[in-house]
């Protein structure tokens, strides 16, 4: 895509109820990607490399924002980061929306945070230069 062609319709196609942007130079945010798109069979999840032309942008978003963490927006203009993103994605999928009521459990998303950020934080090592394996 074109910046030009970032539309609210290529984003969000019929049925999609959320977008989740993420690094697609990081390997571990690829897996990610890939795990989440397998087993989205419903396809209520549209996975969009941050790299793509024009997304950042489009979501008002600047790079290093987009970098530091996933970010997921639904078309009504929610927009979560970090672990309530990928909180918020995996619960489009039909086996895991059952455990949407543990995260309101006191003390399970403030560490849900605190591990995502040591993920994020972590996830360039074996990088050289800015340059991850594409593996």
């Amino acid at each position: 895509m074109t910046s030009d062609s970032i539309t609210t319709a290529a984003l969000f196609p019929f049925g999609t109820a959320l977008v989740a942007l993420y690094d697609g130079h990081c390997g571990l945010c690829r897996r990610s990607a890939a795990w989440l798109q397998v087993r989205d069979r419903a396809h209520r999840l549209n996975l969009v490399p941050l790299q793509t032309d024009g997304v950042l942008a489009y979501f008002h978003l600047s790079a290093a924002e987009a970098e530091g963490e996933m970010h997921v927006f639904s078309a009504d203009g929610e927009h979560y980061a970090g672990a309530d993103g990928v909180l918020h994605a995996v619960a489009q999928l039909p086996r895991y929306r059952l455990l949407r009521p543990l995260w309101s459990l006191p003390g399970v998303l403030p560490i849900a945070r605190i591990i995502y950020r040591q993920v994020a934080k972590r996830r360039r090592r074996g990088c050289v230069d800015g340059v991850c394996r594409l593996h």
